[in-house]
C-alpha cells in the first residue's frame, strides 16, 4: 500500500535543529576569524624578516625593528617584544613568535587562542 504523504525535503524540527548549528558556527567565524588572519599577517611579516636577502646578517634589534615595521604598516598593534624571541642554532638564527589572543563572545565566556611560530635565518 502507497502512503498518502511522502516527505519532500527536510522537516521543521530539523530545521529547528540545523539553523541554529549553523548560526553557531558562523558566529564563531565571525568572531575568530580576524584573529587568524592578524595572526596569518604576523606570520608573513616574520618570515618576510627571516627571508630577507642582505649582505650582513642583521642583529637581533634590526630584526625585531623591521618585523614592527611591518606589523605597523598592516595595522597590528597588539605584538609586544616578549611575543618575538630569538634562538641560535646551528642551522641558524630561529625567530620564535608565541602569543595568546583572548576573545569575548558574550558574557563571562571566552576563547583563548594560542599563536606559534618558528621561522629560520639561515646563515650565510
Amino acid at each position: 500500500m502507497k502512503s498518502l504523504h511522502r516527505q519532500k525535503g527536510i522537516s521543521f524540527w530539523a530545521i529547528l535543529i540545523l539553523v541554529p548549528m549553523i548560526g553557531f558556527y558562523m558566529f564563531l567565524g565571525i568572531k575568530l576569524g580576524p584573529e587568524y588572519m592578524n595572526f596569518m599577517t604576523v606570520k608573513n611579516a616574520v618570515e618576510g624578516v627571516a627571508n630577507q636577502q642582505g649582505i650582513k646578517k642583521p642583529s637581533r634589534q634590526e630584526m625585531r625593528l623591521n618585523i614592527a615595521k611591518r606589523l605597523n604598516v598592516s595595522s597590528i598593534y597588539f605584538m609586544e617584544e616578549d611575543y618575538i624571541n630569538f634562538k641560535e642554532m646551528k642551522d641558524g638564527m630561529h625567530i620564535l613568535t608565541k602569543y595568546d589572543r583572548e576573545i569575548p563572545l558574550g558574557g563571562n565566556v571566552y576563547v583563548t587562542l594560542k599563536f606559534e611560530h618558528d621561522a629560520l635565518v639561515k646563515n650565510n
